[in-house]
């Protein structure tokens, strides 16, 4: 679920009463969304898990790149939500 996240389409009025399954608020993504108000946007694409809005579904602030590692080789800790 959060490394292959589902793209929602919402309308851009309500974003500020939307929260994320953590509780968390919506923000402006700083990459397709820089500089422009919510209110410039009829429609708007989110994620469950995911804490900015999104002008464009093609965003690469919504796509995450995912590889097959060995575990020794990771050297970060685990995931909050599935470990």
């Amino acid at each position: 679920v959060y490394l292959k996240p589902r793209i929602q389409e919402v309308s851009g009025a309500g974003i500020d009463t939307l929260r994320n399954q953590s509780g968390g608020r919506y923000k402006t993504c700083h990459l397709c969304s820089k500089g422009k108000e919510i209110k410039d946007f009829s429609m708007v694409f989110i994620t469950p898990y995911g804490d900015r809005w999104h002008t464009s579904k093609t965003c690469s602030g919504l796509k995450r790149t995912i590889r097959s590692v060995p575990l020794s080789e990771v050297g970060l800790p685990p995931c909050s939500k599935c470990n």
